[in-house]
């Protein structure tokens, strides 16, 4: 069995050919993109055997207060990659000979969020439910789709049509200007964390990334963007990344027309799965049931958590309060 740490785009390139599919998260310029905003250095560890192997990308980031390490996932839906000829107990011994080189390595502990399509059955309690997400499943005939709509949402496309609202995708531009302005309107609605907000050269780069194709998509009515969202297409899938509605015209829902465009796009190119994402912080709150109104189709949001220096992560942790549940517990200092 061998162990390679991989930092370089060409080699990561190479290692993912090796996993039968995999979705933008798993590229090393989605992970370069979260470098540029701070978040920490790309890197994929690829377990390789004779009979198949594992990879598991990563941002390797500095920790406060200490001379280690710790290891986090990208935002979105990454996930460890199984390929090979894998029994359950050959990926388990993969799985814990992976931690172990980690933990020889000097990381202090590990945190990765899972991709609902592609992560493969963990041993134990490695893979933590979270919450669900819903799937809309593009291999399927058009009015098996349409059917799966809630009846409200199929009412307010047909209102939406009457009106004149049309969606595309556009080139961006002015549509990129608009999008923004449509996104964080709808962000300082919510009240949403400093973190949800992006420089310019965050979106350019998205758009710009040769591994994966993102797309704007905008609702006009009357020449008027009132709804923009952000898509990513990679392989089989789409994942529906960032979007908002211009306060104005909330009431329209204008988001239902923005998810009908884009899956009738993706079904028209052969994709196969069009990921919606979850509710706030992966409840089934109200944000959820929308997007559940589009599919009955819904997989779990893993996590994956693991302290790999227990001494140290302790210690690192000792001044934050017992009731956190944030993981790393010592991350949830402030900065």
């Amino acid at each position: 069995m061998d162990i390679d740490e991989i930092r370089t785009p060409a080699d990561w390139a190479t290692a993912l050919t090796q996993a039968p599919r995999h979705d933008c998260y798993h590229t090393w310029e989605y992970h370069r993109i979260a470098q540029g905003s701070g978040e920490g250095e790309p890197l994929l560890f690829a377990v390789r055997t004779s009979r198949g192997g594992l990879l598991l990308p990563l941002l390797e980031r500095a920790v406060a207060g200490s001379t280690r390490r710790d290891l986090t996932s990208v935002y979105g839906y990454p996930s460890p990659l199984a390929w090979g000829e894998l029994t359950a107990d050959a990926l388990a011994r993969l799985w814990e000979q992976l931690l172990a080189h980690l933990a020889r390595r000097g990381y202090v502990s590990l945190f990765s969020r899972c991709h609902p399509l592609l992560t493969p059955a963990l041993p134990g309690e490695t893979l933590q439910r979270s919450g669900p997400v819903v799937l809309i499943d593009l291999d399927r005939p058009e009015q098996e789709q349409l059917g799966d709509y809630r009846d409200n949402h199929r009412r307010d496309l047909r209102k939406l049509a009457r009106l004149g609202v049309a969606c595309h995708a556009e080139a961006p531009g002015e549509a990129l200007a608009e999008f923004v302005a449509n996104y964080e309107a709808t962000m300082r609605n919510l009240q949403a964390e400093p973190y949800y907000f992006f420089p310019p050269r965050y979106y350019r780069e998205l758009l710009a990334a040769p591994s994966f194709d993102a797309r704007l998509y905008t609702c006009r009515l009357d020449g008027q963007a009132i709804c923009s969202g952000l898509f990513i297409f990679c392989g089989d899938f789409v994942q529906y990344h960032l979007g908002g509605t211009a306060p104005a015209f909330a009431a329209l829902a204008p988001t239902k027309l923005m998810f009908d465009s884009v899956r009738r796009d993706a079904a028209r190119e052969g994709r196969r799965h069009f990921c919606l994402g979850g509710g706030l912080g992966c409840r089934e709150d109200s944000l959820f049931n929308f997007k559940a109104g589009f599919s009955r189709q819904t997989r779990d949001f893993c996590l994956i958590r693991k302290i790999l220096d227990p001494e140290e992560y302790q210690r690192l942790s000792a001044r934050v309060p017992n009731q956190t549940h944030y993981f790393p517990c010592y991350r949830a200092l402030p900065a």
